[in-house]
C-alpha cells in the first residue's frame, strides 16, 4: 500500500470522490478496453494536479502499520470504502505516477 498516495487523496477530497466514482464502474470481468478507460479517466483527473516532484515523492512509500491503520480510519470516516482504495485506486494511481516519472526522466 502506498500511504503517500492515500494521504494525497485524503488531502484532495474532491479528487478522491471522483476516483471512487470512476472506480465504482470497475468489474473484474470487464474487457481490457473497459479497464483501460477507467485508468484513462483517473489519469485525466489526477495528472493536471500533480507536478513531477509530487509524483516522485508519492512513489516513495513511507509510514508504519499505525499510520496505515489511521489512514484507513480516516477514509472510513469520509464514507469511503478503504479496501477499494487500497486494492484498486492506489495501484492505478501508482502505475500512472510511474509512467509519468519514467517519461519525465527520459526527456
Amino acid at each position: 500500500m502506498n500511504l503517500s498516495v492515500i494521504r494525497w487523496l485524503i488531502a484532495n477530497r474532491e479528487v478522491l470522490a471522483k476516483c471512487v466514482e470512476i472506480v465504482s464502474k470497475f468489474e473484474a470481468e470487464s474487457s481490457l478496453l473497459e479497464k483501460w478507460d477507467i485508468v484513462d479517466e483517473i489519469a485525466r483527473v489526477i495528472i493536471p494536479l500533480i507536478e513531477f516532484e509530487d509524483a516522485v515523492e508519492m512513489l516513495w512509500e513511507s509510514g508504519d502499520e499505525y499510520e496505515a491503520m489511521s489512514q484507513g480510519v480516516e477514509l472510513q470516516a469520509l464514507g469511503v470504502d478503504w479496501q477499494m482504495i487500497v486494492n484498486t485506486v492506489v495501484p492505478i494511481i501508482v502505475a500512472i505516477l510511474r509512467a509519468l516519472t519514467s517519461s519525465q526522466q527520459d526527456d
